[in-house]
């Protein structure tokens, strides 16, 4: 694990003999390929495991010897330490739901071929957090990167069943599993005829629709949760992120009163996780509060500095951020290019809306402050320039023009670190283009 680079990709396939009752799982490591490093070993794996019966839900007891079973028989591991293997399962009378890499047992790529209603299915049933979270995530990627219908996983979400017990007994593993992949994430899983537009309509789709699904549980989370009654600290960051999960999901809903309950909650707290996520509903959605509330949080936090770089950060990762709002940002006084944080604070925003990254005008905003960076700060510069690094990723035309514009930029620079960082962009862009 710490003598060669790369992070190994465990692949698991699953074959039940009904007649023998048993269950067969084969599994498979890969090491990409490192020119440094020519002989690359398959690393120990520790593999958590447990099956869960389809009918009931219960976990089944198993019997395998090559399994190490602590104190719960329902639960083993199996160090994989090999390239190829299999394991066999005995007193299994019909195909089982798996669970896999229980509790983050291993930290590697899995690839295994869940179904939706298998996934559905863990939600549900699956007694390791972890898992859950991983179970929703996987998914979530089948509806937003394979064109799955979002049915399936709109129904599991929005069951009383699924997140009310964890809202009681463990809130913020009821907001995680909330979580969907940001667009960024989602970018980083598409290696080609990549269009953040369709990316971003569909993610918008599944939210609205998720948010329509949840109907009245949104309201009742956000009236009926109070983080600070909580003497429990974990207990009560569950409660606050998910009152602002139900407050974006109610302005999501198209209720014009959500926007008093954000302005109220923003001007009342006391907490500023709170107070931001009232400022996110307020500034997103376009809200008639949403100007006040941003000249009161820069009046009254005007001398903190990590305060107004979430004052920028707010608005720079504005779903349908414009050209205009951006140069009145950069043009703000407070926008200071001495101060990394505060660059960070608007291209890390920028970074997190690939719409806005990939858009003429924030590309070139990106290739401006480049240009910048490099007389000033070139080793700031040199990391913000890397929100680019997958241009070679995108559609045509855009794939093009962005080439030409990295290489005109590679023209006009004079540090070594923005030099060397272009120009491994562009080299490794057209590797891959090549591989394509």
């Amino acid at each position: 694990w710490y003598t060669q680079p790369g992070t190994p990709t465990l692949t698991v396939h699953a074959h039940h003999d009904a007649k023998a009752q048993q269950l067969t799982l084969t599994f498979e490591q890969q090491i990409q390929s490192h020119a440094k490093y020519s002989n690359l070993q398959p690393v120990p794996i520790p593999v958590a495991l447990a099956l869960f019966d389809r009918d009931t839900g219960q976990p089944l007891v198993l019997d395998c010897d090559a399994l190490s079973r602590g104190q719960h028989t329902t639960e083993g591991v199996y160090v994989f330490d090999r390239t190829h293997a299999k394991i066999t399962l005995n007193g299994i009378a019909s195909l089982p739901v798996i669970s896999l890499l229980r509790h983050f047992s291993a930290p590697v790529q899995l690839v295994f071929d869940y179904t939706d209603q298998e996934l559905a299915f863990l939600l549900q049933h699956e007694s390791s957090g972890f898992n859950q979270w991983q179970a929703a995530q996987t998914l979530l990627e089948h509806v937003l990167l394979k064109g799955h219908a979002a049915q399936t996983y709109l129904e599991v979400m929005t069951q009383s069943a699924v997140l009310d017990p964890l809202v009681k007994r463990e809130p913020i593993l009821a907001a995680r599993l909330l979580d969907v992949p940001t667009e960024a994430y989602l970018a980083s899983r598409i290696d080609q005829d990549y269009r953040p537009e369709v990316i971003f309509e569909q993610r918008e789709a599944l939210l609205n629709a998720l948010a329509k699904h949840g109907g009245q549980m949104w309201q009742r989370w956000f009236t009926q949760l109070n983080p600070h009654s909580e003497q429990n600290f974990s207990r009560a960051m569950g409660q606050r992120a998910l009152r602002g999960i139900a407050l974006m999901m109610m302005a999501r809903q198209g209720d014009p009163q959500v926007f008093d309950w954000a302005a109220h909650l923003y001007h009342t707290t006391t907490n500023m996780t709170e107070r931001l996520n009232a400022l996110r509903v307020l500034v997103w959605f376009d809200a008639p509060q949403a100007e006040q509330a941003l000249s009161d949080f820069y009046q009254q936090f005007n001398d903190e500095d990590l305060a107004i770089d979430q004052w920028f950060l707010v608005q720079s990762s504005h779903p349908y951020l414009t050209k205009a709002r951006l140069q009145q940002l950069i043009e703000h006084p407070d926008y200071d290019l001495t101060r990394p944080n505060r660059i960070r604070a608007v291209t890390g925003g920028i970074a997190m809306r690939p719409m806005t990254l990939w858009s003429d005008f924030g590309t070139q905003f990106m290739l401006d402050l480049a240009q910048q960076m490099d007389r000033s700060n070139p080793i700031v510069g040199a990391r913000q320039i890397q929100a680019l690094a997958r241009w070679y990723t995108c559609a045509e035309p855009r794939r093009s023009q962005l080439r030409d514009q990295l290489q005109q930029l590679h023209g006009q620079l004079s540090s070594k670190n923005m030099l060397e960082t272009v120009s491994a962009m562009l080299n490794i862009g057209a590797s891959n283009l090549t591989d394509a």
